[in-house]
């Protein structure tokens, strides 16, 4: 699905103009990326829970050539799905 189809099936689920639909999904999308970067966790019950976490510095090897290169540290964002919405995924 994607994000046309999303406001499309969230239009039609809430009753709602698919333009309101796109601002509700616009706004949603904003405040979990503002949640990230103030908080650096977001939980929706039941659903889903992503978190910041921090990668250490580390060599690697560049695939093409064999030669060693440093990664510099960073941010990433790891995704945790609930329980229960792996259960509708696999029943």
């Amino acid at each position: 699905m994607n994000k046309a189809e999303l406001v499309s099936a969230t239009a039609e689920k809430a009753k709602i103009t698919k333009k309101d639909a796109a601002k509700i999904i616009d706004a949603f999308v904003e405040s979990v990326e503002d949640g990230l970067v103030n908080d650096g966790k977001v939980i929706i019950s039941k659903f889903v829970s992503f978190e910041v976490k921090q990668m250490e510095a580390r060599t690697g090897r560049n695939p093409k050539t064999g030669d060693v290169v440093s990664i510099p540290e960073k941010k990433k964002v790891a995704c945790k799905f609930s329980s229960l919405l792996k259960e509708k995924i696999n029943n």
